[in-house]
Parts: structure tokens; sequence; C-alpha cells
């Protein structure tokens, strides 16, 4: 799941959706009294329906091609942990890849990551980190384990970390 809180534009939807791993979910978190054009877009581009959620407005695609995005709407800004927690349990996947608004991941990303992940047991990999980027996915387990996002502190204290040596970013859109 690739979780993604207060993305800036549609363009930052597209490039998560773009990542060439269909097996993959993006999850992303708006301020619904901040982004209410940013939701208009996406509502209309991926015909976002509403589903049953508790205490949260959650979206999805009807769109049979982008039923993997899934779109969760809160009424105020709240810090970028808080918010990766609410797009961590409205996740489905083993594995959470957190994702900067700023930032657009290399279309080969998730695809390298699932691979590997797929050359170790799944109870050998809990974090994933790179040299560029420290920690870039998360195990819903450990997750679990460290209390969310907002109780995460680095360095990670776990022992299943698995280090990959490739760039998994291809720029920043700030730098663009």
């Amino acid at each position: 799941s690739l979780l993604c809180p207060m993305p800036q534009s549609v363009a930052t939807v597209v490039g998560l959706l773009d990542s060439h791993y269909p097996m993959s979910e993006i999850v992303v978190v708006l301020d619904g009294s901040k982004h209410i054009n940013l939701f208009k877009q996406l509502r209309i581009r991926y015909r976002l329906e509403e589903v049953a959620s508790e205490g949260q407005r959650v979206y999805r695609s009807s769109r049979c091609c982008y039923r993997r995005l899934v779109v969760v709407v809160v009424e105020q800004e709240f810090d970028r942990g808080v918010m990766l927690d609410m797009a961590a349990r409205n996740s489905i996947y083993d594995y959470l890849l957190t994702v900067s608004a700023q930032s657009r991941l290399c279309r080969t990303t998730v695809g390298r990551i699932a691979d590997t992940i797929a050359a170790h047991s799944r109870e050998q990999v809990d974090v994933i980190t790179t040299s560029e980027s420290g920690m870039v996915a998360l195990s819903r387990r450990q997750w679990r384990r460290c209390g969310g996002f907002t109780a995460l502190k680095e360095p990670l204290q776990c022992e299943n970390v698995v280090h990959i040596d490739y760039p998994l970013l291809c720029y920043s859109t700030t730098e663009r």
C-alpha cells in the first residue's frame, strides 16, 4: 500500500497510480476543509464513491482500472504521523510504503520492493531501507508493534531489516 497524506495536486495521484505494479493500492488522505477543489477533481476524474467506514469519509474509485485508489477525507489537518496512521488503517496490503506529497516514485519502485520481499520469507522482512531515504517500507505487523507512525522512532529497533541499494525516487516535484 502506498500511503500519501495531503497530495498537492491531481498530478501527484496520477504519478502514484502510474507505478507499473497493479497489485498495489494508493491511499490518499485529504483535509476536506482545505482541499475541497482537489477532492472534487479526484472525485470526478476517478468516479469516487463513498464506502462504508467507521468515523471517516472513505472513497474508492468505481472505475475498474482505478479500483486500487482509496481517498480518506478528514475535516481537519493532522500531523503527518496521524495522517499516515489513518491511511494505514484504510489499507489492505501487508506492506506500507510512505510517500511524501512532493516526491515522485520511479515507475519500478513498487515492483522492486515486491521483489525484495519475495526474495525472503514474509516473516523475515519487517522494514526495507535505502541509502537515499532511510526507511521506505514497513510491514503492517511492525507498524502495529511500533504503535503506528505517530509512535515510530528512527532508527527503528527491529531484527528483520532489509537494505536495498537502488534509488526509489525519480525526483521531487519541487525540483522540477
